[in-house]
């Protein structure tokens, strides 16, 4: 639980640090790469990962297939 509620606290610095930047306002940058980066880390211990997505096939590939299935 307490590393549950650390990746949300630092989830919500870095919410937070991004809404001023969107606002142009400066932050230290070293301290948000810091801090993302831990965040990063404490989601991966709790078993949390980025799936990368499968990336659809050619166009020319999935019309072939489909006009084969209809014949």
């Amino acid at each position: 639980m307490s590393l549950i509620r650390r990746a949300a606290t630092l989830s919500v610095w870095c919410e937070s640090a991004d809404a001023e930047m969107a606002k142009g306002r400066t932050i230290d940058i070293g301290l948000y790469t810091t801090t993302a980066n831990t965040l990063r880390r404490l989601l991966t211990d709790l078993g949390l990962s980025v799936t990368t997505r499968q990336k659809p096939p050619p166009a020319a590939s999935y019309f072939q297939t489909r006009k084969e299935a209809s014949a």
